[in-house]
């Protein structure tokens, strides 16, 4: 099986997992605001990012993993990705226990982040806490194989199980919050399916590559150079937590933490756009890796083009479509108690939609392996979304912070085209850039269009949401075709959108040639 072909196959399940993942998630948000209420709903969110922010596992080391696995895989070097394996193991061992210390250790500055709460007391604030904290610790323990299943292209594999558990443990986990109304068994039940979920996951790596010997031992010239790697990444990867993990710990802790709850359930929406994204690229990653290598840096760039145009299409639809219809949908899911201003849901959407068309530049900027530049861009933008962040914050509430994490997006994508074309493809990055800028300003449009119709149309709100959707669609797909129409990332989409739903259709007898 070739590379196109596994990287179609690891995106099919990608997006299966996905949307059962969607479906969950739209189930069990509101089940939990019902039974236990909207205080446990927010403190639930804000334990996610808190842990989000420290945990340890992706800065550096598993994208360490990742990147030096390709060459010896390729190769079929089948000694040395058991050394590498076995220094990851002893590496993800180490961070568990460093992620349990970390996260104990901030146990009594808990009181800093909540504001608003007081059906519960600190206490079970605290134990509520420390199970978040356990339940990433001990996700370390397994987890790491999964990126070996990820290198090798075999990602789905990991996928299905992943899948199949968290369907499993959220059935479950309602049933006992059901049952019971208590949010710690809630939680006790989550750690389960993790922990079983990663044990079973290593079983399927296990079984997958048997060549892995515990014995083998790295040399120390290429430990040290996986330990560079590491370094340069952890300090990337970091900044990158910082910049995704903070928003609802500073909403919380200079806002309100009901009113970080409500803002994630308006991200809910948009992280299944953004995380859909992030799981296309990786499931794509292998391939462009490989790409990278082996051809010249023409193709590479046409090929940073078209996927660049590729998430610029899905991004719009995805953004402009959830700027109208998110507001109708909440008040259907959630109610009408708990929805943000329109301002606030614009700068969500125009974050969503510059998040998803910078993930092929970032892979590329990954794929270089010039973590040093990368390690300083980040750190540079991370920096300043914190002061602005903190800044606008204190002035005027969530829209600031979300202007504080815009500002990292326009320095990382300035700053990576810059150096992705000044320093490995040594050529100019106008073309590239004019692309982006033109992209942004279509988009604009199309969102201002939709704010113009979406007060002009005045609806119950499952009618509202149904024609406000297929307007966006419409509008979104005209303006696209009008402006890029001759475009050669244009054509190269439409034929890749052709064929990928042509074996879809073929594969379940609905097409010709069945």
């Amino acid at each position: 099986m070739g590379r196109t072909e596994k990287s179609v196959r690891n995106m099919k399940f990608a997006m299966i997992a996905q949307a059962v993942t969607m479906i969950l998630t739209f189930v069990s948000k509101p089940v939990i605001i019902h039974l236990v209420g909207i205080e446990a709903h927010s403190i639930n969110s804000l334990f996610t990012q808190v842990i989000s922010a420290i945990s340890l596992a992706e800065m550096g080391v598993g994208s360490a993993i990742v990147y030096n696995l390709y060459k010896p895989l390729a190769e079929g070097d089948h000694k040395k990705v058991s050394e590498l394996m076995n220094l990851f193991r002893t590496a993800y061992l180490a961070i568990g226990v460093a992620t349990m210390v970390i996260g104990a250790a901030l146990t009594p500055f808990l009181h800093f982040l909540i504001k608003g709460i007081d059906k519960y007391d600190f206490t079970y604030i605290r134990i509520a806490y420390l199970m978040f904290v356990f339940q990433s610790a001990t996700s370390y323990l397994f987890s790491y194989k999964a990126s070996l299943l990820e290198a090798d292209q075999n990602a789905y594999l990991y996928t299905i199980v992943s899948t199949i558990s968290r369907v499993i443990g959220t059935v479950v986990a309602l049933v006992m919050l059901a049952i019971t109304r208590e949010y710690l068994v809630y939680l006790g039940v989550n750690i389960a399916q993790s922990i079983a979920s990663n044990f079973y996951a290593s079983r399927v790596a296990d079984k997958t590559y048997p060549y892995l010997n515990k014995k083998d031992k790295l040399s120390r010239e290429d430990r040290r150079s996986v330990f560079a790697n590491i370094k340069n990444l952890f300090i990337m990867l970091f900044a990158g937590k910082v910049v995704d993990s903070t928003d609802n710990m500073l909403i919380s802790a200079l806002v309100n933490t009901i009113i970080s709850g409500i803002y994630a359930n308006y991200i809910t929406v948009t992280a299944i756009f953004k995380q859909l994204s992030a799981k296309l690229m990786s499931a794509t990653t292998a391939s462009m890796a490989n790409l990278f290598v082996t051809e010249d840096d023409e193709k590479k760039i046409t090929n940073l083009n078209r996927m660049t145009f590729i998430f610029y299409v899905y991004a719009s639809f995805a953004s402009v479509g959830t700027y109208v219809c998110i507001q109708p949908f909440v008040k259907m899911w959630i109610g009408n108690l708990y929805l943000l201003e329109m301002s606030e849901i614009a700068m969500i959407c125009i974050l969503c939609f510059v998040s998803i068309v910078f993930e092929p530049l970032k892979n590329a900027m990954f794929l270089t392996g010039d973590f040093v530049v990368g390690r300083n861009i980040s750190f540079i933008s991370a920096m300043t979304n914190l002061i602005v962040s903190i800044v606008l914050g204190r002035q005027i509430g969530l829209l600031g912070i979300l202007c504080g994490t815009m500002c990292t997006y326009l320095i990382e994508v300035v700053a990576k085209t810059y150096f992705l074309f000044r320093d490995y493809f040594k050529t100019s990055a106008a073309g590239y850039a004019l692309m982006w800028v033109k992209m942004s300003l279509v988009f604009a449009g199309e969102m201002v269009a939709m704010h113009y119709i979406d007060e002009a149309i005045d609806l119950p709100v499952l009618p509202e949401f149904l024609v406000q959707g297929i307007i966006s669609v419409v509008i979104t797909a005209v303006v696209i075709t009008l402006v890029f129409g001759r475009t050669e990332p244009y054509h190269f989409t439409v034929w890749f959108a052709k064929d990928s739903f042509g074996k879809v259709l073929r594969k379940i007898g609905l097409s010709k040639g069945a």
